[in-house]
């Protein structure tokens, strides 16, 4: 394949795309699709300079074009309106023919005027046709704000998955290749699967990327006009992508051809469930690596044996989570041992970070917290979903040294060939939209990073959800006997019960606890995940109590039937304080979806670290939350604020670091094909 048909890969958009400061900033009506106009892999580059928050935020206010407002989104929807009821009637050959007068228009006009109307009109009908659903104003109007280039925050049960059809199908209609991107596998799977009649009846073609795929096939469903996946999946397709361009480079010296991508670019994106995206995984780094010969599991288990004898506290200091140190009387005893250990252990800096290393294996990474072991192997437990993160692994030889701790065969160490995060991914999109039940928290940080605003979109009918507020135990044994009393009531009514935790380990104690006291549930966590889908089917049933961690938080939907929630719905139990508010925001809109009744309540332990409460002011605080709640109210607002603006930090470090690096190699700015 020659290589002048990838001429713009990897390389700026045209003058209208960034700003004189190289700040992204999007317009509606960029219709951005490969070929002359926008190259052969359409993509924005990273900005050259070190990015400010403040001055990104002000700029990307200045800059962006907002999305339209109440009024405008209103009359946009009645237009819908008209031209649906105007081809409800008409048959499969003249409603086809329809679309494709669309199609010309949205072609010509790209993704702005009266073809954006006519073209959500059409995929309505198509969805009313083909599913027998009735598409809502308030979907409608969602759908508008992200083919503004929004993130858009609808509550749960309002049809988000819908709204993701409406507005990839009204972008690929205009020739945009889209990029439906889901947190995992099986919804990408399904949602395609469960859509394809709606885009087939509009004329487009949809596939899913599948982890067994090849690259053959990968291509091919990247040839589709809309194609689902994982947002890991496409994250490692670009690196593998610049991977292949690179090893092209160095073996024909840019002068021949080069291997076809994988991806025809980074058009357009539409995300499910954002703000987990964006946010919570922002910094979550995606390395493509590969097996090395080298054997370090000697040395592993000789650094697990050296730790093991230091004394916490005393020899081994952590001064940070997961950031241990070596006193100096630690350093001369490791010394003294390491001359009988062979060549490598004389280095000094070379021992004593690999003993840390093992420290941090042994003390700070905690089984059914942070790892379970499944098949004899271990496998991180995403902390923001809660599930099992398959294929992914921690480096630094971490994820041996586990290995070797729990008793099991270590995993062959690797090298890393290529490395990317989410921040250095999505920002590369020319278009790029999203939504989420709980997005609002992040608005600010979305507008600094990535240019994006976050628009609100009322649910069609009003929550009936009760919050009956936090309760408080003064120790953790206090609040599982109190949980496990409230648990029972509530079974004893006939309701259905969710109990959420925040950590594997976390689920069986609740889970023992209620057994203690009699009451009837199922667990769902990590390490029970092959059987998620028919606990989640049955949670809502008369009187089931089922303890899950965070894997029954987003994305969830627990049937209740119309009977049960007349008396009361769905109740959840929160157990614990989260870091971040949007993720008990999350677990609470299992309850109340759709207009249902539904009830949460939150149960904390003033011992618990995360609320940080010293011991001696934990009696007088319990006394003083009884009499005036707000205190306490406030206490816990004001820890989740602070975990928050320690993530926030954190992710913008690392931004930095990411923009350093890629300015010190040159990444963003060369490319083969550039040539």
């Amino acid at each position: 394949m020659p290589a002048s048909l990838f001429a713009s890969a990897f390389d700026q958009v045209p003058s209208a795309g960034p700003d004189a400061a190289g700040l992204v900033w999007r317009r509606p009506g960029w219709a951005p699709r490969p070929g002359p106009v926008w190259g052969g892999y359409p993509m924005l580059s990273l900005p050259a300079e070190q990015p400010n928050p403040l001055r990104a935020w002000w700029q990307q206010c200045r800059h962006h074009v907002r999305p339209p407002g109440r009024q405008a989104r209103d009359a946009v929807v009645q237009r819908i309106r008209g031209l649906q009821a105007g081809w409800a009637d008409l048959n499969e050959e003249a409603f086809a023919l329809q679309v494709q007068r669309v199609r010309v228009q949205l072609l010509a006009q790209g993704l702005q005027g009266g073809g954006v109307a006519a073209a959500l009109a059409a995929t309505s009908e198509a969805i009313r046709r083909s599913a027998g659903l009735a598409v809502r104003d308030t979907q409608l109007h969602a759908a508008q704000a992200m083919l503004a280039n929004a993130v858009i925050e609808l509550a749960t049960g309002e049809g988000k998955t819908v709204v993701a059809v409406l507005t990839a199908a009204v972008a690929a209609l205009a020739g945009v290749p889209v990029h439906v991107l889901s947190s995992n596998d099986y919804l990408a799977a399904r949602d395609a699967a469960a859509w394809a009649s709606v885009y087939r009846m509009l004329g487009l073609s949809v596939a899913a990327i599948e982890p067994q795929d090849d690259a053959a096939r990968r291509r091919r469903v990247y040839q589709c006009d809309v194609a689902y996946a994982s947002a890991r999946e496409l994250a490692f397709d670009h690196l593998r992508d610049r991977l292949a361009m690179q090893s092209t480079a160095q073996r024909s010296g840019c002068t021949s051809e080069v291997t076809a991508p994988v991806l025809r670019g980074l058009c357009m994106a539409v995300l499910d469930e954002a703000d987990s995206v964006l946010v919570d995984e922002a910094t979550m780094p995606m390395i493509l690596s590969a097996p090395v010969l080298d054997d370090q599991v000697q040395r592993h288990r000789v650094a697990l044996f050296l730790a093991r004898q230091l004394i916490r506290g005393e020899q081994a200091i952590e001064r940070a989570p997961g950031q241990w140190h070596l006193s100096d009387a630690a350093r001369d005893w490791l010394a003294a041992r390491a001359t009988h250990l062979g060549p490598d252990w004389r280095l000094r800096r070379l021992r004593e970070e690999m003993v840390t290393t093992a420290l941090a294996a042994l003390y700070s990474f905690e089984r059914d917290v942070h790892y379970v072991v499944h098949d004899d192997e271990i496998q991180i437990v995403d902390s923001h979903t809660g599930r099992r993160a398959q294929g992914r692994s921690w480096s630094r030889g971490i994820h041996q040294l586990l290995a070797i701790k729990e008793g099991l065969k270590p995993t062959p160490p690797t090298q890393t060939l290529q490395q990317l995060s989410y921040q250095q991914l999505f920002p590369r999109y020319l278009r790029l939209c999203g939504q989420s039940g709980t997005v609002w928290e992040a608005r600010r940080e979305l507008m600094a990073v990535y240019g994006l605003p976050v628009v609100r979109v009322a649910s069609h009918l009003p929550s009936q959800r009760v919050d009956r507020g936090t309760r408080v135990c003064r120790s953790d044994a206090a609040l599982m006997a109190a949980v496990a009393a409230r648990v029972r009531a509530l079974q004893a009514s006939g309701l259905p019960v969710l109990v959420g935790t925040r950590s594997v380990a976390e689920s069986h104690t609740v889970s023992q606890a209620l057994t203690a006291c009699g009451v009837r549930h199922v667990v769902l966590n990590a390490s029970q995940d092959a059987d998620e889908a028919a606990i989640v089917s049955a949670a809502g049933g008369p009187g089931v109590v089922t303890v899950a961690t965070q894997m029954a938080g987003r994305g969830t939907d627990i049937p209740v039937d119309d009977a049960l929630a007349r008396q009361g719905g769905l109740q959840v139990v929160s157990i614990g304080l989260h870091a971040a508010r949007r993720t008990e925001r999350q677990l609470a809109g299992r309850a109340g979806r759709k207009g249902q009744q539904g009830a949460h309540e939150r149960w904390l332990s003033l011992a618990d670290p995360v609320v940080g409460v010293a011991p001696g002011w934990r009696g007088p605080l319990l006394g003083l939350a009884r009499v005036m709640p707000a205190l306490l109210n406030g206490w816990l607002t004001w820890r989740q604020r602070r975990a928050s603006r320690r993530g926030q930090a954190l992710r913008w470090r690392m931004l930095l670091a990411e923009r350093r690096q890629a300015a010190q190699l040159a990444w963003a700015t060369y490319h083969p094909w550039d040539r």
